[in-house]
């Protein structure tokens, strides 16, 4: 399943460098002066973006407290994990200990007061959609000390990724001779293409484009630059035509990077067999099994969506 973050690989040369494509070197060293200045920190990106590669970095921190203990949240959880009093702490996919409910927020508030009251380091990821809702809305900023974040990609940096994992040298003069236009796609892709490139104008930064289109996120570029560039036998979607149960289970797919049918059913009030139809065929959510998550090359638009929805925090 494609939707988790990746570890990544570690440096060629035994170094602290991290070498997961798309990751700001910058973010690394953050995370270095982080830990070795607080007791709890808190390293927040979206899906793809990296945070495996810090976490680790972390783990291999030495913070004097001994091997660290790490524990990762694969879904939502009714009891949060236990922090110790001492020692050196790193929990995983932290936004998985809520849900937006009626005492659904439990997990998360004991959570909060034991990391808030222990002399131990504690180091956690969180998706970055779930995280600005959360610290609007709960006392989660006051038990971190530090919160590093991994900021979207601009097109430099797009750029540079581009040409460490697709081998081309030039990504903006490959969109340009590819055009947009995807010649495998249906009607209304095409249409949807059209509308994109009018309101654009004629002049157009295409990687530029890319990278807004993408909402900055490495792998969603990189899906979103294959479609482009008849590297990949499929379109972008284009931005979802759902309503607001439709809008919701699309914010609650990408805030915990992906729920089980069961759980998404019962978080809202409406069936939600038709809506995942719906939006698997728009191409906004993709359904394995019991298995629901954003696919990159939907991340852009289901990200937009969910800005003019104003669900996004």
């Amino acid at each position: 399943m494609d939707r988790a973050d990746s570890p990544g690989p570690e440096a060629p040369d035994g170094s602290d460098t991290a070498v997961e494509p798309g990751l700001p070197a910058a973010a690394v060293e953050n995370v270095r002066e982080a830990v070795d200045g607080a007791s709890s920190v808190a390293i927040v990106g979206a899906p793809w973006s990296g945070r495996g590669v810090l976490i680790d970095r972390a783990a291999a921190a030495d913070t004097g407290r001994g091997a660290p203990r790490r524990v990762t949240l694969d879904g939502p959880v009714d009891t949060p994990p236990d922090v110790p009093e001492t020692g050196h702490l790193l929990v995983t996919d932290c936004h998985h200990l809520y849900r937006r409910a009626i005492d659904g927020f439990e997990p998360l508030e004991s959570f909060i007061r034991d990391v808030a009251r222990t002399d131990a380091t504690v180091v956690t990821s969180w998706n970055r959609t779930a995280w600005s809702y959360l610290t609007a809305t709960t006392a989660i900023e006051r038990a971190v000390d530090t919160a590093v974040e991994i900021p979207p990609l601009g097109p430099e940096d797009a750029v540079a990724l581009l040409r460490e994992t697709t081998g081309v040298d030039d990504p903006e003069a490959m969109l340009e001779a590819h055009g947009e236009d995807p010649v495998a796609g249906t009607p209304l892709e095409r249409l949807q293409v059209r509308v994109r490139e009018l309101y654009r104008g004629t002049v157009v930064d295409r990687v530029e484009a890319l990278v807004a289109d993408a909402a900055g996120n490495p792998r969603a570029i990189r899906a979103l630059f294959d479609c482009r560039t008849g590297r990949a036998d499929r379109s972008q979607p284009g931005e979802p035509d759902v309503g607001y149960e439709g809008s919701y289970l699309l914010w609650l797919a990408l805030s915990n990077e992906g729920l089980a049918v069961a759980e998404l059913a019962d978080r809202v009030d409406v069936p939600v067999e038709p809506l995942l139809a719906s939006l698997a065929r728009q191409g906004a959510v993709t359904v394995d099994g019991d298995d629901v998550w954003v696919p990159p090359v939907a991340f852009g638009d289901v990200h937009t969506h969910l800005n003019r929805r104003r669900l996004l925090w």
